[in-house]
């Protein structure tokens, strides 16, 4: 029995021999510590991960992204808004022989009726006092008025002879009985009226057509002008009306001072209205001013915005304005947009007057000649252009130095105008071009090569005979005009 060795001895048995590796290997290195951690204290944070700042690329993304939410957010408004204002302006054409659907963005007629309709006053009935036909062409940004006058005598189909006027009334009031039980009188009207111009003007000869009709009553076209701020017009000569119609029946002074001045809905409206200062010939004049001033404060807003301002201005007019003109079409957005093109320059104002069409007056009717009248029928039909004016200027020297009417008209007659002999006129500060006619697109030209001269508009009855535009050189003539 092996005793168990005192614990206070030393060692003294064999030595335990170590395990080597076998040969070729070599041994495990030894691990090496860790490595030593800095002590943490409470202050102690891991260090911050640095921040990424955006570049030029991420913002340009995000702009481009808030633009393309702002513009579907803005179509949506804007059909929104078109719907709202098609349900509300919407008149049947009930014509039974109206013209085939068209694109919106093809040059098309349209009739323009001011009525005065007046609801709470049945017992006066309603009249058509303005009669204007449009030819407008998207595509081209141009379009033609023709004034009818209310006097004009005309077949009304179904009626015999009969004053032009005279049409919407009988329309209107015989409504069941021309076109069916269920028919507004409104559409009614605007239908009977719409034949009877294409039969007086002889359009199916042309081969055209009333593509659509629209009216508006005297409440609605001053409620247009005030939801564009008011339109800037050129008076050309004091308008004093002594017999005014008032809304109660009554009369009273109207006073228009001459000059260019900014008129509000209810000043246009009167402007348009009146016809004792002058005539209906001088009032269809106005009235085609007045709608060429209107496109004028339409392009006064930025680009982007006109559609929506011209939507809006036919919301603003509400219930007085009623058309058979597919508002609510998807085109119609592209007709708007379209029209944003049009230059007031671009639109040719053309009226029937003894000036231009010879005519017989039976009492207060007028019998046109019909030849003169398809003339000026095809002058309508085409865009406005100088050599469709075919407009003679004079220019008169009225600042007092000697020859210098003479120089002018030469400079002018070289650049292509069409000038007649010069002649003096009184001392005068300022120079001006009086058109005494309808001749846009030769003042633009003329205003152009006179240094940007003002234009103003005359009446045709003081135009100097044989002669279309005058030219009044001023004491101020040298801004406008230098020797050469």
């Amino acid at each position: 029995m092996r005793q168990r060795p005192d614990q206070h001895q030393p060692a003294t048995g064999e030595t335990i021999p170590l395990r080597t590796p076998p040969a070729g290997r070599q041994p495990r290195p030894p691990l090496a510590p860790p490595p030593a951690q800095p002590p943490r204290t409470p202050a102690h944070r891991p260090p911050a991960t640095p921040v990424r700042r955006r570049g030029l690329r991420w913002w340009l993304r995000l702009i481009s992204r808030l633009l393309i939410v702002a513009l579907l957010a803005g179509l949506v408004g804007l059909i929104v808004l078109q719907q709202r204002i098609a349900r509300s302006v919407a008149l049947a054409d009930v014509r039974t022989n109206r013209p085939p659907a068209m694109p919106l963005v093809l040059p098309m007629n349209i009739l323009l009726l001011g009525v005065d309709l007046r609801a709470d006053h049945p017992d006066e009935g309603i009249r058509s006092d303005t009669i204007m036909l449009l030819r407008l062409d998207p595509g081209g940004a141009w379009a033609s008025l023709l004034s009818i006058p209310r006097d004009s005598l005309v077949t009304i189909p179904g009626f015999g002879t009969a004053k032009i006027n005279a049409a919407f009334q009988y329309g209107y009031a015989n409504a069941a009985e021309l076109y069916g039980a269920d028919t507004e009188p409104l559409a009614a009207g605007a239908a009977l009226t719409a034949d009877t111009v294409e039969q007086f003007l002889n359009l199916p000869a042309q081969g055209q057509r009333i593509h659509y009709v629209a009216t508006i009553n005297f409440e609605g076209f001053a409620r247009m002008i005030d939801a564009v701020g008011g339109i800037e017009v050129d008076v050309p000569f004091e308008l004093v009306d002594e017999a005014y119609p008032t809304d109660d029946f009554g009369y009273t002074t109207l006073r228009i001072p001459a000059g260019r001045q900014r008129m509000d809905g209810a000043t246009a409206l009167k402007y348009v209205r009146t016809r004792h200062a002058d005539s209906d010939f001088g009032r269809a004049q106005r009235q085609q001013q007045v709608l060429q001033a209107l496109v004028a404060a339409l392009r006064e807003r930025p680009l982007l915005l006109r559609p929506f301002t011209a939507l809006r201005l036919v919301d603003a007019a509400g219930e007085a304005t009623r058309t058979t003109l597919p508002v609510g079409r998807p085109d119609a957005l592209l007709l708007a947009a379209l029209l944003t093109r049009l230059d007031p320059a671009n639109i040719q104002q053309l009226r029937i007057t003894p000036e231009s069409v010879p005519v017989q007056e039976q009492g207060s009717d007028l019998l046109w000649d019909q030849a003169a009248l398809q003339a000026l029928v095809q002058q309508w039909l085409v865009p406005p252009g100088e050599e469709q004016e075919q407009a003679t200027l004079q220019v008169l020297n009225g600042a007092g130095v000697s020859g210098l009417a003479g120089r002018v008209s030469e400079e002018l007659r070289a650049q292509g105008f069409t000038v007649a002999l010069p002649g003096n006129a009184e001392l005068t500060p300022a120079s001006r071009i009086i058109d005494y006619g309808d001749h846009p697109a030769t003042r633009r030209r003329l205003s152009r090569a006179l240094g940007g001269m003002p234009v103003s508009e005359g009446s045709s009855s003081d135009a100097p005979e044989g002669v279309d535009i005058v030219v009044i050189l001023g004491q101020d003539y040298q801004r406008y005009w230098r020797e050469r």
